[in-house]
C-alpha cells in the first residue's frame, strides 16, 4: 500500500514493506489538501479507512486507487485499534466478536489472552458475560504499559504477514518496523529504519533523545502495585472491577422496551410508584394548552356521530328501493344525498380540526415532558446510573420515546372519547328504521369503529407506561441533588481537604468493598499524588471529592467540615477536574473551555488565560476559524493530545480552589506532555490538587504521594521520604528503572 501524492513518491514505499510507522506530530498531509477543522494526528488512517477522501493525489492498494473499491469489502480488510478504546453496552466476549462475528469461544478466549485481558476478565462476577458498559477502568479496555510490552510481543506476531501502520507516541513500540517517517507539517520530514534515522541525527534522534530521559517514568505502569519481587508478574495482571463513569459507550440496545412499566431505584429493586389514573394528571402538564384540548375533544365527540349518522341516512337509501312512488323516490335520493354530502364534509372537518388541535397541544406536551425528563435524569446521583436498566443507552431512549409515546396516546384518545357516544346514537338509530336493515348496518358500522378502537389499544397502554416512568422519574428525589440548595458555604477557602476513616462500595455492587478505612490528609495548597493498581481506589478517592458519590462510612472533610454538609452546587463550583478520557461537546473551542466556568458570562480573556495555562492558545489561534473551530461529536475533530489541553483549559478558566487530575497528560505525546506539565505546575501554586498516577515523573516534586493498595494507603510521604523507606514505591523505582534500561539497549 502507497500513497501517491503530487510530491515524489518515498523510494522505500516502492518496497514490499510489512510495517510502517509514522510519528503522531503529522497534522496533515499537505499535498492531499484535506481540510479539517484540527489537525488530526490520525488523518493517514481515516484516510485508508475512507473516512476522508483526498481532494488530490491517490492511496493505492495493490495498484489500485482505493477509491475504486467496495468501500464495505475494504474496511472488512483493516483491522484498527484506536487511541481511546470504545466499547458497546453488551458482554465483554460480545465485543471481542464484533471484530470477527462468527469467531468460536477458543478465538474469543485466545483474543483476549494475547490482549492480556484473560486474566481480570476471569475475576469479573460473571467472566466473559460481564457487561462491558460502565463498569470497566481505562486500564481494562485498552491494556496501559506494564501490559503494553507482553501485548506487544504478541501484535509482533499478529503482524505477519500483514501490512501494518502505526501512529506511535511511544517510540520504543516502532523500533523494529520496517520503516520509520517522521512527518512534520504534513509533509515526510525523514525517513528509514531506526538505525539509519539515529545515526542521521535529525527529527526523529531529537524525539528518541528526549523520551529516553523520560523512559523511566513512562513506562510499566501497573508494576505500580509491585509489593515484592515475586508478585510483580501478578501484579501486572491485576485490574479493577469497580464502575468506572465517563467512559465511551455505545448503545447497541436498552432494556426500554423489556421494562415498559418498570423503574429501579439505586438498590437495584423495582420501584413502587402508584400507578393511579393518570389522565388527570397529564393534563395538568398540558393545562398551557387547555383550549387546543377543549376544542379538539369537542370536534371528536362531533365526528364521533358521524358514523351512526351515515348508517342512519344509509338504512333510508336502500328503504328507497322498496318505495313504490316513483317520484317520492327521486325526491328522497336527491335530500339523502345531500345529507351523505354534508355529512362526510363535516366529518372531514371534523377529522382535520382534531388532528391540528391535538397535534399541538401533543408537541407541546412532548417537549416539555422531554425537559422534564432531563432534568429528572441530571438531578440523579452517579450510583443510580449505574444500575443496568438505568444505563446510558435505556436513558437516552426513554427520553426520546416515552414522551412521544405519550403524545401518541392523547392523540388516539379522540377515537375513545368519539367511542363514548357510540350507544347513544346506536339506540336512536335501531329507532328509527326497520329492523331488518338496521341492525345489520348499526353492527357494521360500529364494529369498523371498534376495529379502529382496538388498533388504538397497544399505543395507548405505551403511553400509560411512558406517562408513568416520567411522572415517577420526575416524582424521584436524588441522594445526591445538585439543586438542593440546602447546605453551607465556606467564605473562604483554605483547601485542607481530608479522608478520615472512608469506607466506600458502589451501590451497584454492594458485596465488593473498595476503600477500606481510607485515611489521607491531602497537602493544603500543595499537590498530593496517588499511585497504585488499577482498580484499587484512586479514582474512587475523585469521585467521592466531587461527591458522585457518598462514602458507606467516614467522612471527607474540607477546612474541618464535611463535605456532605456543604452546599453541592457551590461545593463543585470551587472543583476543577480533568479526567483520563477527556468529553468533548459539539460546540466550538471557545464554548467549550468557557463550559468549565461557573459565571453565565466568560470574557475571551479568561478563555484565553486558560487556553495559555494548557498550552492549546497557539494551536487555537493556528486554526482558519480560532476559537470559533466546532470540536465534533465528543471531539472527534480533534486528536487526544489536543482534546486534553482543551479539557485541561475547561477546568482552568474556573479558577477552582481544588483541583484533581486523573492522568491528566496521560494522551499527551512526551514533547506535549512536558510542557503542559510545566503549565500544570504553575497553575497548582495555591490551590490544592490530588494528581492520579501512573507515570511517576509527573509526581515526582509533590508535596505527598500516597501508595493506594487494596482499598488502603500503604506508605505515604515525599518522593525522597519514600525512597528512603525502601518500600512499595522505590520498589516501583526500581522496577521503571530496569524496564527503561531495557529499552535503551534495545534501541541501540
Amino acid at each position: 500500500m502507497r500513497m501517491k501524492t503530487n510530491s515524489k513518491t518515498c523510494p522505500s514505499a516502492q518496497k514490499g514493506i510489512k510495517s510502517l510507522a509514522l510519528r503522531d506530530e503529522a497534522l496533515f498531509l499537505t499535498n492531499l489538501n484535506i481540510y479539517l477543522h484540527a489537525y488530526l494526528e490520525s488523518t493517514i488512517i481515516q484516510l485508508l479507512q475512507r473516512f476522508y477522501d483526498p481532494q488530490q493525489g491517490k492511496i493505492l492498494l495493490d495498484g489500485r486507487d482505493i477509491r475504486t473499491l467496495n468501500v464495505a469489502w475494504l474496511r472488512a480488510h483493516v483491522g484498527t485499534v484506536s487511541q481511546e478504546p470504545v466499547l458497546f453496552t453488551g458482554s465483554i466476549e460480545e465485543n471481542i466478536r464484533f471484530g470477527k462475528m462468527d469467531a468460536s469461544d477458543n478465538e474469543v478466549i485466545a483474543a483476549a489472552k494475547m490482549a492480556n485481558a484473560h486474566d481480570f476478565i476471569m475475576e469479573l462476577p460473571e467472566n466473559y458475560k460481564t457487561t462491558s458498559s460502565d463498569k470497566l477502568s481505562g486500564g481494562q479496555k485498552q491494556r496501559d504499559n506494564t501490559s503494553e510490552r507482553i501485548v506487544q510481543n504478541a501484535l509482533e506476531k499478529a503482524k505477519l504477514g500483514r501490512t501494518t501502520i502505526i501512529v506511535a507516541h511511544r517510540l520504543s513500540t516502532i523500533r523494529n518496523v520496517d520503516l520509520i517517517i517522521t512527518v512534520t507539517n504534513g509533509r515526510v520530514k525523514e525517513y528509514g529504519t531506526h538505525n539509519e534515522l539515529m545515526q542521521k541525527k535529525g527529527l526523529y534522534y531529537e524525539l528518541v533523545t528526549a523520551q529516553q530521559q523520560s523512559e523511566i517514568d513512562k513506562k510499566d505502569e501497573d508494576n505500580d502495585s509491585e509489593k515484592d519481587p515475586e508478585e510483580e508478574e501478578r501484579m501486572i495482571r491485576r485490574a479493577s472491577v469497580h464502575p468506572r463513569q465517563q467512559k465511551s459507550i455505545v448503545s447497541l440496545g436498552t432494556h426500554a422496551e423489556d421494562n415498559d412499566n418498570e423503574w429501579f431505584d439505586d438498590t437495584g429493586k423495582k420501584s413502587t410508584f402508584s400507578h393511579k389514573p393518570f389522565l388527570l394528571k397529564i393534563l395538568k402538564f398540558n393545562a398551557t394548552e387547555w383550549y387546543y384540548i377543549v376544542i379538539g375533544a369537542t370536534v371528536s365527540l362531533i365526528y364521533g356521530a358521524i358514523l351512526p349518522a351515515f348508517a342512519l341516512i344509509f338504512s333510508q337509501i336502500i328503504k328507497l328501493f322498496t318505495e313504490p312512488n316513483l317520484h317520492r323516490q327521486v325526491h328522497d335520493a336527491r335530500i339523502y344525498t345531500v345529507l351523505i354530502f354534508f355529512t362526510g364534509f363535516i366529518g372531514a372537518v371534523c377529522m382535520f380540526v382534531s388532528s391540528i388541535m391535538f397535534a399541538k397541544s401533543g408537541e407541546a406536551l412532548t417537549m416539555r415532558m422531554r425537559k422534564l425528563t432531563f432534568s429528572a435524569i441530571l438531578r440523579q446521583e452517579i450510583g443510580w446510573f449505574d444500575i443496568d436498566v438505568n444505563s446510558v443507552g435505556a436513558l437516552v431512549t426513554r427520553l426520546q420515546s416515552d414522551a412521544s409515546a405519550l403524545k401518541a396516546s392523547l392523540e388516539n384518545i379522540r377515537t375513545v372519547v368519539a367511542l363514548n357516544q357510540e350507544e347513544y346514537f346506536i339506540t336512536k338509530y335501531q329507532n328509527a328504521v326497520d329492523q331488518e336493515f338496521r341492525i345489520f348496518l348499526v353492527v357494521l358500522y360500529a364494529a369498523q369503529s371498534v376495529a379502529r378502537s382496538i388498533g388504538m389499544a397497544p399505543d395507548y397502554s405505551k403511553g400509560k407506561a411512558a406517562a408513568l416512568r416520567i411522572m415517577e422519574l420526575n416524582k424521584r428525589e436524588s441522594a445526591i441533588d445538585p439543586n438542593d440548595d440546602n447546605g453551607i458555604t465556606l467564605a473562604k477557602v483554605h483547601g485542607n481537604l481530608e479522608f478520615k476513616d472512608v469506607e466506600f462500595r458502589y451501590p451497584a455492587r454492594p458485596k465488593l468493598r473498595i476503600l477500606k478505612h481510607f485515611s489521607l490528609g491531602c497537602a493544603m495548597n500543595g499537590t498530593t499524588a496517588l499511585v497504585g493498581p488499577s482498580g484499587n481506589g484512586k479514582s474512587t478517592c475523585v469521585a467521592l471529592i466531587e461527591r458522585f458519590y457518598d462514602s458507606t462510612s467516614g467522612s471527607i472533610m474540607l477546612d474541618g467540615h464535611d463535605i456532605k454538609s456543604l452546599n453541592l452546587r457551590w461545593f463543585r463550583s470551587i472543583i476543577g477536574l480533568v479526567q483520563q478520557e477527556p468529553v468533548l461537546f459539539n460546540f466550538s473551542i471557545r464554548e467549550n473551555i468557557a463550559y468549565g466556568s461557573c459565571q453565565k458570562a466568560v470574557t475571551q480573556e479568561e478563555i484565553e488565560a486558560a487556553a495559555k495555562m494548557s498550552n492549546i492558545y497557539d494551536f487555537i489561534k493556528s486554526l482558519p476559524q480560532g476559537y470559533d473551530t466546532i470540536c465534533g461529536a465528543r471531539g472527534n475533530q480533534m486528536s487526544g493530545g489536543q482534546k486534553q489541553r482543551i479539557a485541561i483549559a475547561r477546568a482552568l478558566v474556573r479558577n477552582p480552589k481544588i483541583l484533581l487530575m486523573d492522568e491528566a497528560t496521560a494522551a499527551l505525546d512526551n514533547k506535549s506532555e512536558k510542557i503542559v506539565q510545566q503549565a500544570l505546575e504553575q497553575a497548582q501554586t495555591g490551590r490544592t490538587c490530588l494528581s492520579i498516577a501512573h507515570r511517576l515523573s509527573t509526581i515526582r516534586n509533590s508535596e505527598k504521594i500516597a501508595v493506594v493498595v487494596h482499598g488502603r494507603v500503604s506508605e505515604e510521604g515525599t518522593h525522597d521520604d519514600l525512597i528512603q523507606k525502601d518500600g512499595t514505591y522505590s520498589k516501583l523505582i526500581m522496577a521503571q528503572q530496569r524496564m527503561a534500561d531495557t529499552k535503551q539497549s534495545e534501541g541501540q
